[in-house]
């Protein structure tokens, strides 16, 4: 995450090792590595799963147009506590947020709903961010607070009928709220490569702690990149 963006516009080309361990029963921690182009402008910004477009700024506001991919769901084949359950795809959630800079970070607000018809539903996220810079090297730490509406819960969380088994029994999600705290590191290398590192960890709603395919209580995921910005 970087704090200022180009206002000429910047591409960047990449690679990333990203790392998640999933709540879900029996769903093993999952590391990949892949390549990526980002865009920076004093307007749009594009990364790895996240876009964000300011549409309107007034003084120290702003609202922008923002979507991310969320990446909550499994495929159940392999795995003997999800046997019988039906894959659980990745959707594209998309919405708007309301950000405000103060003396010490940003207060951000936003609402983000599905796009894709995946899982038919919305989230209400609202989080602190405090940036802190010296020389190369950027700190970016963030407190926060997600509330998920019982379709969202449901669908990645909840059991249906026809899922049900002998160790398994129907659960329908309700709408909870996740909190979660985060830590992003940047380095410049030079003036066109960059390292940056993130670390989040979740801490789930009751409603999905309650979950019979749940057994953390914690969602934790993990990034570092390297890329060159032209």
């Amino acid at each position: 995450m970087r704090p200022t963006l180009s206002t000429a516009g910047e591409w960047g080309l990449g690679a990333a090792i990203a790392y998640y361990q999933p709540p879900h029963n029996g769903v093993e921690s999952e590391s990949i590595s892949l390549p990526f182009v980002s865009y920076q402008s004093e307007r749009l910004n594009i990364n790895l799963r996240a876009f964000s477009y300011r549409l309107f700024k007034f003084d120290e506001m702003q609202i922008s147009l923002e979507g991310e991919i969320r990446l909550e769901g499994y495929d159940p084949d392999g795995n003997i506590a999800l046997t019988g359950m039906e894959k659980r795809n990745p959707s594209l959630d998309a919405g708007v947020s309301v950000a405000r800079n103060d003396a010490w970070g940003e207060m951000i607000f936003m609402i983000l709903a599905d796009m894709t018809e995946t899982h038919e539903g919305y989230e209400a996220r609202l989080l602190y961010q405090i940036p802190y810079r010296l020389k190369r090297l950027i700190f970016i730490s963030a407190v926060g607070v997600g509330w998920l509406d019982n379709a969202l819960v449901d669908y990645y969380y909840g059991v249906r009928l026809d899922e049900v088994s002998s160790t398994r029994s129907y659960y329908a999600g309700l709408s909870t709220t996740n909190t979660f705290v985060e830590l992003s590191i940047g380095y410049d290398i030079s003036d066109s490569l960059e390292f940056s590192a993130g670390l989040k960890v979740m801490h789930l709603g009751k409603s999905i702690e309650a979950s019979p395919i749940v057994d953390k209580k914690y969602d934790t995921s993990a990034i570092s990149s390297l890329q060159y910005r032209f």
